[in-house]
Formats: C-alpha cells, sequence, structure tokens
C-alpha cells in the first residue's frame, strides 16, 4: 500500500485531476485498483493525505466514496483543507460544487469535529485560473472560511461567505461560541 500511497501523493490532487491528461481515471483502471483504493482510504495507518486521494479517485472512479468509516474520511478531509494552498479543490465558499466539496459534505455530522479546529486557521487561500481566480483572489477567503461554510452547510445553517472578513470573523466566533 506504500507504493499506492507515494504514488497518490507524489501525483497530488493537481495530477490527478486538474492537469490533462488527468491521472485519476488511468489508476482507476488498472487492475486491482479500486480494491487498493479502497482500502488505503480506511487505513488509519496511512498519511491523510494520501486517505484523501485515495478516496478521491474511488468516488470518481466507482461514483461514490469507499465505504470507510465516515469519521475517517472526514479526519483525511479535514487534514486536505488544512495543508491546501489552492482554493480550486474546494470551489468558493458558499458555492461548496467541486468534487471535493461534495464528498466531504456527503460526510455529515462527522466531518464537524475535524472541521471545527480549522475555524481558527486565518491562511488565506489562493485560486488560479480566470473567474474563480478573480473572485476568490478578490474575497481573501481564508481556510477558517471554508470550515465555516462546510459546517453550516452540514448543519443547514447560513454563513455569509461574500461578506467582509470582519463579518465573517464574527460568524466564526458565533459557531465557536455553540455546539
Amino acid at each position: 500500500m506504500g507504493d499506492l500511497a507515494a504514488r497518490l501523493t507524489g501525483l497530488g490532487y493537481q495530477g490527478l485531476f486538474l492537469r490533462m491528461p488527468p491521472e485519476a481515471p488511468r489508476l482507476w483502471r488498472e487492475p486491482g485498483a479500486p480494491a487498493a483504493l479502497a482500502a488505503l482510504a480506511a487505513d488509519p495507518a496511512a498519511q491523510p493525505e494520501a486517505r484523501f486521494l485515495a478516496a478521491e479517485v474511488t468516488a470518481a472512479g466507482g461514483g461514490a466514496l469507499p465505504g470507510a468509516p465516515a469519521p475517517l474520511l472526514a479526519e483525511a478531509y479535514a487534514a486536505a483543507l488544512a495543508a491546501a494552498r489552492l482554493g480550486n479543490v474546494w470551489g468558493l465558499p458558499g458555492a461548496l460544487d467541486t468534487p471535493a466539496a461534495r464528498n466531504l459534505l456527503s460526510l455529515g455530522e462527522a466531518a464537524i469535529p475535524r472541521l471545527r479546529p480549522l475555524l481558527g486557521d486565518g491562511r488565506e487561500l489562493r485560486y488560479g485560473g480566470s473567474e474563480d481566480a478573480t473572485i476568490g483572489n478578490a474575497a481573501h477567503w481564508r481556510i477558517k472560511d471554508f470550515a465555516a461554510s462546510f459546517i453550516a452547510a452540514i448543519r443547514g445553517d447560513a454563513f455569509d461567505a461574500g461578506a467582509a472578513p470582519a463579518a465573517r470573523d464574527a460568524a466564526i466566533a458565533r459557531m465557536l461560541a455553540g455546539p
């Protein structure tokens, strides 16, 4: 499993999904890959980045996240968000419509305890490209804005990602004060 984990982390999300041609479909079609990817995603001893990437390739190739426990997958997704440098993987806060964002949201309540620590992470994520880059880079979204957007979406609450940073910080403080 170490070789598969090393391949995944070597390629990263960009190499697997965003570069042309993406490697994820080819990797998924390799003999034994679906089972190996599902096993890696479910391995609590594996590096969170490798588990996240294995889960993403499984979801893209098989149409659903692997059958690993939701808290274990949520830990990997939260770690991937915490390590992110680009916001493109996660979409725009308030419009969490990328595959990675939808997969994280599908983990439901199990993701909230893993996302809560990120509500204090003020590191800004940058965007590449054109339209998303224009919107995202102008908004100065931070890891904590993404975490708040995910938590609010899971709970069915509102989070105004388009508000000024001070207003977003006030909403995040209320989120931290609550359950």
